[in-house]
């Protein structure tokens, strides 16, 4: 595409020092053709420091992310919209580098990696860990990694909305995000654009830095809400390629099913030498990083359990 218009939009409740940071960065792109839609629960009480008329406020009251961004996706004449979350801030270089992807008219959607930032505290840096390591988060962690770690352009099923460009066209014939999910709304957003015939790639040079939540309890929060979100998408849409959302609670269940049966010596040799294996594979991964390794080693196990437990839950319960 050559140098189309694109609306930056960043949901937030307040413009906190996060924010601050993010229309920073925004504000240095090394592209110009661009505008950001902010997207408070309020109209800001003192006047923004920035001297530049490419920031618009709009503000919505205290409703859910996916509802500020339909706003903006509605208030938005832009050809690109960029989605990008208020505790987040992009490279120089991340529009210029997701749009020649969309020189493929068949690619609807480009995201890229959310890597945790230098600054973040022990506790964020330990929960970036367990996402960015492929026995915390499978595949999943693809989406933590440096430009380094992968090939470029890489087809996916689905991006995160903290680093997602989508075509406004396509963004409008999907109608938008789920407004009744707190999270999870861009994975069915993304399973929406592709019954469409789209493409979403996952480029490994389209970056931004996302701050991470605080181990232990912050990020376990974060971990249910995802897991019970995500339940409730795949049970509205199943279908046999979504099954490896499952593979956390086919742990939990394996682990229960594994002591009801306990009393069989031969299954107990089994059982022991699978938990065995699985505790090796995480060690190893938690010593990649001495410092934090105890950290992440009991957060990769707390962090499977609850997303087990979480998506089972929401199997189980109403979208609320």
């Amino acid at each position: 595409m050559s140098n189309p218009f694109i609306s930056i939009i960043i949901p937030c409740r307040r413009i906190d020092d996060y924010v601050k940071e993010c229309l920073n960065h925004c504000l240095k792109l090394d592209y110009q053709n661009f505008e950001v839609i902010l997207l408070p629960d309020d109209e800001p009480k003192q006047k923004l420091s920035f001297d530049t008329d490419k920031i618009r406020i709009l503000p919505t009251d205290a409703v859910k992310p996916s509802i500020k961004r339909n706003l903006a996706i509605r208030n938005s004449r832009a050809d690109i919209l960029a989605f990008i979350d208020a505790d987040a801030y992009p490279v120089s270089d991340w529009l210029k580098s997701a749009l020649k992807y969309f020189d493929d008219e068949n690619i609807g959607m480009v995201g890229g990696p959310n890597i945790t930032p230098p600054t973040d505290s022990l506790m964020q840096k330990a929960s970036g860990e367990i996402f960015s390591s492929v026995v915390g988060a499978g595949l999943t962690s693809l989406r933590y990694l440096a430009r380094s770690k992968f090939r470029r352009g890489l087809p996916v099923k689905e991006m995160p909305s903290c680093n997602l460009l989508v075509r406004r066209e396509l963004a409008q014939k999907v109608g938008g995000f789920d407004k009744k999910l707190l999270t999870g709304e861009d994975s069915k957003f993304c399973f929406q654009a592709r019954k469409l015939g789209k493409k979403i790639i996952n480029a490994s040079d389209v970056i931004v830095y996302h701050h991470r939540r605080r181990l232990f309890w912050d990020h376990f929060k974060q971990v249910w809400i995802y897991g019970r979100d995500k339940a409730w998408v795949i049970k509205e849409d199943f279908s046999w390629d979504k099954l490896y959302y499952f593979i956390p609670t086919f742990f939990i269940l394996g682990l229960i099913g594994g002591l009801i049966i306990w009393p069989i010596y031969w299954w107990r040799l089994i059982y022991l030498g699978v938990i065995a294996l699985y505790l090796l594979m995480i060690l190893l991964a938690s010593l990649k990083r001495l410092i934090i390794a105890p950290l992440i080693f009991i957060g990769i196990i707390l962090t499977h359990i609850l997303y087990g437990l979480s998506f089972i839950w929401g199997l189980i319960i109403k979208q609320t």
